[in-house]
């Protein structure tokens, strides 16, 4: 079992949230658990950011030179769990007609810096600022806008079968806690409303395809 495995199971037993893991198919990935909340059913694919050969490098040219300085590439790292995931999510959401959560741990200690900010330009893409410029170049260039642009993962025809990204981690009062990233184009929308009383954190970006500057806003109810 692994450490957000673990750490996903001990927060439901904390919030009694009712839970069972999915028995393992040797010859297909499929997701971990499913949740039972009354009638109500959500898949739940657990994984975790460890330390890859980069980061382990960088880690220990710091420890040797007793100070340096890294910004990790986070929002890659979702990225590419995204992509991974979805497929491996994709026959259950089906099979149960339910929606899916890919919850994600970053069990990476020195270099755990995973935010909404990640979470949302993974999911819709870089913010991307549009500058105009006049043929008379005597004339200063003038800002037309911003959008979401290059390496989205999320779109009304792409990775539409997980409702959701799902963030754990532990506060510095030891306290789990699990913030909910909704994909706007989802196939299988989560009801938030079902959900709130293990899940109280629940935010979306709406209409990502025009304005990215909004960023994300508190779910109130979505269904």
């Amino acid at each position: 079992m692994t450490t957000s495995e673990k750490l996903f199971e001990e927060f439901c037993n904390q919030n009694k949230l009712p839970y069972e893991k999915i028995e393992e198919d040797n010859k297909n990935k499929i997701p971990d658990y499913l949740l039972k909340i009354e009638n109500y059913r959500l898949i739940v694919e657990v994984t975790e950011f460890e330390l890859n050969k980069e980061e382990k490098k960088k880690l220990s040219e710091i420890r040797t030179n007793k100070a340096g300085a890294y910004w990790p590439c986070t929002e890659r790292r979702i990225r590419d769990e995204i992509n991974k995931k979805n497929k491996q999510i994709k026959p259950l959401v089906k099979k149960y007609n339910c929606p899916s959560i890919l919850l994600i741990y970053d069990n990476r200690q020195e270099f755990s810096d995973m935010n909404s900010d990640d979470i949302r330009y993974a999911m819709y893409g870089e913010d991307s600022h549009t500058i105009g410029v006049f043929d008379n170049s005597d004339n200063p260039p003038f800002y037309i806008g911003n959008k979401f642009g290059r390496h989205r993962q999320m779109t009304k025809d792409e990775k539409t079968n997980i409702s959701a990204i799902g963030h754990l981690f532990c506060t510095y009062k030891k306290e789990l806690i699990i913030n909910l990233y909704h994909n706007y184009y989802s196939k299988y929308p989560i009801e938030s409303n079902k959900i709130k009383q293990y899940f109280p954190n629940q935010y979306i970006v709406k209409e990502p395809h025009k304005d990215s500057q909004k960023g994300w806003s508190r779910v109130k109810s979505i269904i």
